[in-house]
């Protein structure tokens, strides 16, 4: 038990760090660079993110379920994910360079091209390690996973921000996560033990694909989805917008990551132990769902309260302009969390066929919506960003629970609306508070200090109109709920 709780503080530790450190180092290039160079970045890591998550071709998780791997599956999947890697990044780095030569706009400028050079060889490098974090993973060494994780950040982070106070421009972002995969890879074969093999057993990536491939083409899929009004944007607007619009991305981007794990502690453990028994799966994911809306839809809506402070903290004053775009991907947000729960309730039931076409009507969703926004400029983008979110969330829901036999919609969402009505009751009354005439420090403490008295009353006034289960309650079942995520860990 106390090796087991160990392994989840290492878990924590990593987790926090590197959102932490991360956090710190985005406020710190956000100091120092343009909008632009943000909008460069944006565009130049769309393919590259996208050939990225092809390449990592779910083997790792493959290999993780799997009750037993031998060596010969281990190599093999090893030097695929490296031979796979080698050609994608060959595909966009040289791609990327033609396209550029040829003369073929913005997605083809010489310094796009240039940057996805580098983009191509920090995920190339990622793939030398990919399997060495399954391995470690399968061996529960969260300790020298969350070693390897603060080292790297550490690193790219600082690499970062030389780079950036020498004006390297949009290359400070890039060189940071070529110095992160750079490290991070080291230390994981420094101390995973494992070296693969001269000698291939091709046959053996059958079993291992048969997953393995599904998986990446559902998390490709994911990732196009939850990228399609960055790609919308960049196609017909300037880059300083793209940038403006990818700058209030990241900001709710961090204040989700910190707060993300706490539903990831509850859920993912919970779904394990259940997935053989459908009631008893469809019951933890209805707990979970309530727990996520505790945690993180004050978060969005606080946010959205308090936007204008939010931006100055994260980002700089030099960002004032970047507030209305973020209050309204702060509010579009507050559904998020609700699809990785759903999705992993079909994940457990490893039904992955019917991901792969949600993930497909997800994101023709997105790229229709956003399309049909873009004439509306940036905020009408990022209306449509939640507007989406509200659309895709409900039908992933009806589908999943139709699939799998579970309750009604309703039933389902029904733990979730005292929090989301009493995060947006918080969020209009601490915007009234902090627009009244004070400085920004002064406001920002008078809204966290309203937020935190008022949310508790708005929840408890909701919740006996819509039923649910209390603050209180729901906060004696996460307690409950860590060591027994513990145990199963």
């Amino acid at each position: 038990m106390r090796k087991a709780v160990a392994q989840v503080g290492w878990v924590t530790i990593e987790k926090w760090y590197a959102k932490l450190a991360g956090a710190v180092g985005f406020g710190v290039l956000a100091r120092l660079l343009d909008p632009e160079v943000f909008g460069v970045v944006a565009v130049t890591m769309l393919a590259v993110g996208l050939a990225d998550m092809i390449a990592s071709q779910g083997l790792g998780f493959a290999i993780i379920i799997r009750k037993e791997v031998s060596r010969e599956e281990l190599t093999a999947g090893f030097w695929s994910n490296v031979l796979l890697a080698f050609v994608l990044a060959f595909v966009v780095a040289v791609g990327a360079q033609i396209g550029a030569h040829l003369g073929g706009g913005r997605w083809w400028s010489q310094e796009i091209a240039d940057l996805s050079v580098g983009g191509a060889i920090s995920f190339l490098v990622s793939s030398f390690g990919r399997l060495h974090a399954a391995i470690l993973t399968r061996e529960l060494r969260f300790k020298a996973l969350a070693v390897r994780s603060i080292v790297a950040t550490t690193c790219g982070v600082a690499t970062g921000i030389c780079a950036a106070f020498m004006s390297a421009g949009p290359w400070s972002i890039i060189l940071q996560y070529i110095v992160t995969s750079f490290v991070g890879t080291v230390m994981l074969w420094a101390t995973s033990g494992w070296r693969p093999s001269g000698r291939v057993a091709w046959s053996v990536l059958l079993q291992l694909y048969v997953t393995g491939w599904k998986i990446c083409l559902t998390k490709a899929l994911a990732y196009a989805r939850d990228n399609a009004d960055v790609f919308v944007v960049s196609l017909g607007m300037p880059l300083r917008d793209v940038g403006v619009y990818a700058v209030a991305r990241k900001v709710v981007e961090i204040l989700s990551a910190m707060f993300t794990s706490v539903v990831g502690t509850v859920a993912f453990p919970r779904f394990a132990r259940a997935q053989s028994d459908v009631p008893e799966l469809w019951r933890q994911a209805r707990r979970s769902l309530g727990l996520g809306a505790l945690a993180l839809v004050p978060v969005y809506c606080g946010a959205a309260a308090l936007g204008e402070v939010v931006i100055r903290v994260v980002a700089g004053p030099g960002w004032d302009h970047v507030t209305p775009l973020m209050q309204i991907l702060a509010i579009g947000a507050c559904l998020m969390w609700v699809d990785p729960i759903v999705g992993a309730v079909a994940t457990a039931r490893q039904d992955l066929n019917f991901l792969l076409r949600i993930q497909t009507f997800g994101l023709i969703v997105s790229l229709a919506v956003v399309a049909l926004a873009t004439p509306f400029g940036l905020v009408g983008v990022a209306a449509a960003v939640g507007v989406r979110r509200l659309v895709y969330t409900v039908t992933l829901v009806r589908a999943v629970s139709r699939r799998l036999e579970g309750p009604p919609v309703s039933e389902l969402l029904q733990p979730i609306l005292a929090p989301l009505a009493a995060g947006l009751a918080m969020c209009a009354a601490v915007h009234w508070i902090t627009g009244q005439p004070h400085s920004w420090i002064a406001g920002g403490a008078a809204g966290v200090v309203s937020g935190v008295l008022l949310y508790p009353v708005f929840h408890e006034c909701f919740r006996r109109l819509a039923g649910g289960e209390s603050l209180g309650g729901l906060w004696r079942e996460y307690r409950l709920a860590r060591p027994a995520g513990s145990s199963g860990a």
